[in-house]
């Protein structure tokens, strides 16, 4: 996918369409800064539901340092999730958790011990 290539005038009319069914149906908490309906991403190129392609520099959660839909990235989804899908790392011990912290820990500069403390937006 090369990218930007822009198909149709912007938002395209199926994303229109998908943000008015947004604005009727879900409360207006989200903070959206552009109309961009998205219908899937690689690398750093996002399609849009009108086949639109932009490069993608939010670098969304998830995506910030591999791009989009990276083969490893959802190789490692797919070996989690036949596992489980979730566990509260506030409700139980998870052992990947711990070898994470346990990692960052280790790089981190400095000579005192450290503790990691995990957190979302």
């Amino acid at each position: 996918m090369e990218a930007p290539h822009i198909k149709t005038p912007l938002p395209g009319p199926k994303a229109k369409a998908i943000v008015e069914r947004d604005h009727r149906y879900t409360a207006p908490a989200y903070g959206r800064v552009y109309p961009l309906v998205v219908k899937e991403g690689r690398g750093m190129v996002i399609e849009d539901v009108d086949g639109n392609l932009f490069l993608d520099f939010m670098a969304g959660i998830a995506v910030a340092s591999t791009g989009h839909s990276h083969p490893r990235v959802v190789q490692a989804i797919e070996a989690q999730a036949r596992k489980f899908l979730h566990i509260c790392g506030s409700d139980y011990y998870y052992e990947p958790m711990v070898d994470l912290a346990e990692k960052l820990s280790r790089l981190v500069p400095g000579t005192g011990p450290k503790k990691v403390f995990f957190t979302n937006s």
